[in-house]
């Protein structure tokens, strides 16, 4: 699927304990015309030793800076469980500053901000939380390792906490297409995933797929198809302006 012109730049925001490898595989299933760029948040990655981030604004600042010159092309954010509600925090920040907006906004695995609960998880004893990772589909070759779990339970514990202080504040929905998926076995429910609905003015386009809180790496074709196509339909619809009706 190729379309002429500048590609489109997809911002891939990282999930708790996540890092800008974690969407590698996902621009093998994409057209040509879009152009992952993956962001790093501190702490982990490429910025590996960085003082590590426990408020989602704070997140959200950090990308901001790093995309704020990049968006006079068009580009759209997607992000996965935490990384959805930062994209979001995101798409805000962007528009109080008075750039452009996304094309789109995608969110997977990822309950609506309004439906954020003050949790305490990343307070957890040590086997708690690993149970609670477990839980959560998260990989078990890595829960095992305790030489890994030394290098990325305090990057779990810092996200969750973050996600867990959040602090929601309402404004007026926004003028931006949002998709939102969702695994059929996790733990966020389909009804918290529809309240996207109230920060866009768009339609809201939700998808279930089969699986757990990490059903993304399960469904990577189809997703690419999806991002794909939507960001084609985007990109031709901003080129040639609305339809005119008379």
């Amino acid at each position: 699927m190729q379309a002429s012109g500048t590609p489109v730049r997809l911002f891939c925001i990282p999930f708790a304990g996540g890092n800008a490898y974690s969407y590698r595989d996902l621009k093998d299933h994409l057209g040509g015309h879009v152009k992952v760029v993956a962001l790093e948040l501190p702490g982990r990655g490429r910025r590996f030793g960085e003082r590590l981030l426990t408020s989602l604004e704070e997140m959200a600042g950090h990308l901001f800076t790093q995309i704020r010159h990049d968006v006079s092309e068009p580009y759209a954010l997607y992000g996965h469980s935490m990384g959805g509600r930062l994209g979001y925090l995101l798409t805000r920040r962007i528009l109080a500053a008075g750039l452009p907006a996304p094309l789109h906004l995608f969110a997977s695995g990822c309950a609506a901000p309004s439906a954020a609960e003050n949790r305490g998880r990343y307070q957890l004893p040590k086997e708690e939380f690993i149970d609670m990772l477990e839980d959560m589909d998260c990989p078990p070759q890595v829960l095992a390792n305790e030489e890994l779990m030394e290098v990325f339970e305090p990057v779990l514990r810092a996200d969750f906490e973050a996600n867990d202080t959040y602090d929601y504040k309402r404004e007026p929905p926004f003028d931006i297409p949002v998709t939102v998926w969702l695994g059929t076995q996790e733990e966020t429910t389909r009804e918290e995933a529809l309240r996207w609905q109230e920060e866009t003015m768009q339609r809201l386009v939700l998808t279930e797929f089969p699986g757990g809180h990490f059903f993304i790496f399960d469904h990577l074709i189809e997703l690419g198809g999806i991002l794909s196509r939507t960001l084609l339909t985007a990109t031709s619809t901003a080129r040639t302006g609305p339809p005119v009706r008379h």
